[in-house]
């Protein structure tokens, strides 16, 4: 829900007329997409996530209607990719794709987990008997490409360092991982951090390792992916030790961008027509920060119309980050 919150409050501040339409699965948002071409009043423009195996047919009924497009979210595949190409290429009206770069997320949570065991050397399993840090990695469904983005940074961390040694990474559903990190832990007992890609995972390694004697954020250093309310909890009660967020503002963004092209300030060359946006760290260092503006309803104050070029002519670049919409809550310039 905070993905349509954020687009509604921004479709609000920019006067549009915002339909939201649910879907649970691929193969439901598909069809929900049909559905609303089947209507004979179309939009002008969709704002969708990319569903893997389906998204060549939903880009080609969508060229078929005559419906402009934009992409939010989920990565496209390299064999995905040979399919569709890229936006306003083999699909014209395909206008753009925004994801997070969930590589650099999962590289530096990797990196930030191993510092703090390092920089904790005198606490029980900080370190091997070699003198290295002992890293598992959780990751989510082999089918998610978000979750193997993250997980290729992960491993990108590792590669070739002689200070951590990564013992295992399983892939597994995105819930239920406790048993299976539970056995991992009494296999590797020297483990002192584990990398998740996804913050329910990491919260589920976190209740694994209290259930056997670890002291998280003491002995072993957890965290994951998502910049979700489980993450952002776990951080606040000291079960983890970061997570990375801010991926559920894409589609507010995109509104944005379709907005100013709408009204003749094509994105094409500034930000472009693909984007990889970095997610945003949080830790028990900024979450107070954080959870003032996200958590409740204080994120309702910032104008949104302040990020368009169309409403801010002397605007040259686009800020789309979380950082930029805490600047504007702390700054005062509400509505």
């Amino acid at each position: 829900m905070q993905l349509v919150n954020f687009t509604r409050e921004v479709a609000g501040d920019l006067d549009l007329t915002l339909q939201v339409v649910h879907a649970e699965t691929r193969s439901d948002s598909k069809r929900a997409i049909k559905a609303v071409l089947r209507n004979p009043i179309k939009p002008d423009y969709l704002i969708h996530h990319h569903q893997t195996l389906f998204g060549e047919s939903i880009l080609r009924d969508l060229e078929a209607a005559g419906v402009k497009s934009y992409m939010v979210n989920a990565p496209i595949t390299p064999d995905e990719r040979d399919l569709i190409g890229f936006p306003r290429g083999k699909f014209s009206h395909w206008l753009g794709h925004m994801t997070p770069d969930d590589r650099s997320a999962g590289f530096y949570l990797a990196d930030l987990l191993i510092e703090q065991a390092r920089l904790n050397p005198s606490q029980s399993f900080a370190l091997n008997r070699s003198g290295k840090v002992e890293l598992l990695g959780i990751g989510g469904t082999l089918r998610s490409g978000a979750g193997n983005n993250r997980k290729h940074g992960l491993t990108a961390r590792v590669a070739g360092k002689q200070k951590v040694e990564l013992k295992r990474v399983i892939h597994t559903k995105w819930h239920g991982s406790g048993d299976a990190v539970t056995a991992l832990l009494r296999t590797y007992p020297e483990v002192s951090a584990i990398w998740a890609a996804s913050d329910y995972l990491a919260i589920e390694a976190a209740d694994a390792a209290r259930a056997l004697g670890y002291i998280p954020g003491k002995n072993i250093f957890i965290g994951g992916i998502d910049g979700s309310i489980y993450g952002i909890e776990g951080i606040q009660q000291g079960h983890i030790s970061a997570t990375f967020g801010g991926h559920f503002m894409e589609a507010g963004w995109a509104l944005i961008l379709l907005y100013d092209y709408h009204h003749g300030r094509d994105f094409a060359e500034e930000p472009g027509l693909t984007i990889q946006r970095p997610l945003t760290l949080i830790t028990p260092d900024n979450v107070g920060r954080y959870t003032e503006v996200f958590s409740g309803n204080n994120w309702k104050k910032v104008d949104y119309s302040l990020f368009s070029k169309v409403r801010n002519p002397d605007l040259l670049n686009y800020d789309f980050s979380v950082e930029r919409v805490m600047s504007e809550y702390y700054s005062g310039a509400n509505k």
